[in-house]
């Protein structure tokens, strides 16, 4: 970016873009980042590289998908998933102890895994397995 030019994306992406490039990625690359550098404006970025990415995501980012409604509270391991054919970008939400809100470019979001969670389940059980879905 050069000065006085308005950015088009946020401090997160700026970085994760920049490092991207010094690094000479080739195309098809998956780049994994957390909530604080994810947002659906870098996947479009990203995507115009030839490059994928997968993270987690704050729902209210400009550009989430629409239609990604939250899990009942009671369906741990429940998931909901979007799409948004304009941008080409996935999400879904997850319900663990919290809402878990992840978006990729890449991949179908139907894997099933089996998961061992601690804390109580049922009747003083210490070890629960939940079924859930993974972005591939």
């Amino acid at each position: 970016m050069r000065p006085g030019e308005k950015a088009r994306t946020g401090l997160g992406a700026q970085i994760v873009l920049k490092l991207a490039d010094d690094a000479l990625l080739p195309q098809g690359t998956i780049i994994y980042a957390d909530r604080y550098f994810m947002s659906p404006m870098l996947c479009i970025q990203v995507l115009r590289r030839s490059w994928h990415i997968v993270g987690t995501c704050q729902p209210n980012r400009k550009g989430f998908p629409k239609g990604v409604s939250l899990p009942a509270k009671g369906e741990r391991g429940a998931i909901k998933t979007g799409y948004c054919t304009k941008t080409g970008v996935r999400a879904l939400c997850w319900r663990d102890n919290k809402p878990v809100h992840m978006i990729a470019t890449t991949g179908p979001l139907t894997t099933t895994q089996e998961c061992k969670r601690r804390g109580v389940a049922k009747k003083g059980e210490k070890k629960t397995t939940i079924t859930c879905q993974m972005p591939t």
